[in-house]
């Protein structure tokens, strides 16, 4: 399949905030998802449409302070599991390093630990185990893995 990566816009983002993940992975709802509905935020969030048009993930890319680029994405969760991440996220990797005209050794993400599913499809795609960290939110502490893509 052919995704296509369409900048953000209130149409999607209303869509992908009533996106509902099961069980632990329900951290990853997007409901209370300020920054998804700030149209600031759209020129790093990308829509990603299948053959069909229809709405399958989101991928943000952003800089850090030190001009490494982070990537970030989420599917819709009736896909999730079914094997579909992997070209997902390939494509959505080419597409970020084009779009940004990234000429740096690595790409960048941080997954949570208890998320072995995408670990496993991260991995796959040629991404590594780069640290580990913990984070608070909302009074509740996070353990994540940061994980590098080399390009």
């Amino acid at each position: 399949m052919r995704y296509k990566f369409v900048n953000m816009n209130e149409k999607y983002a209303n869509i992908i905030r009533k996106w509902e993940y099961e069980g632990e992975y329900s951290i990853y709802n997007y409901a209370n998802s300020k920054s998804l509905l700030e149209p600031a935020n759209w020129e790093h969030i990308y829509a990603i449409l299948d053959d069909n048009n229809d709405l399958v993930g989101e991928v943000t890319f952003y800089k850090n302070e030190s001009d490494d680029l982070f990537y970030g994405q989420g599917m819709r969760p009736d896909l999730t599991g079914k094997g579909y991440g992997a070209e997902l996220i390939k494509q959505a990797l080419k597409f970020g390093i084009s779009k940004y005209n990234y000429k740096r050794e690595c790409i960048f993400l941080d997954v949570l630990t208890f998320n072995k599913r995408a670990i496993k499809v991260y991995e796959k795609c040629g991404f590594r185990v780069d640290s580990r960290y913990s984070e608070e939110y909302e009074g509740v502490k996070y353990d994540f893995i940061r994980m590098f893509f080399s390009i």
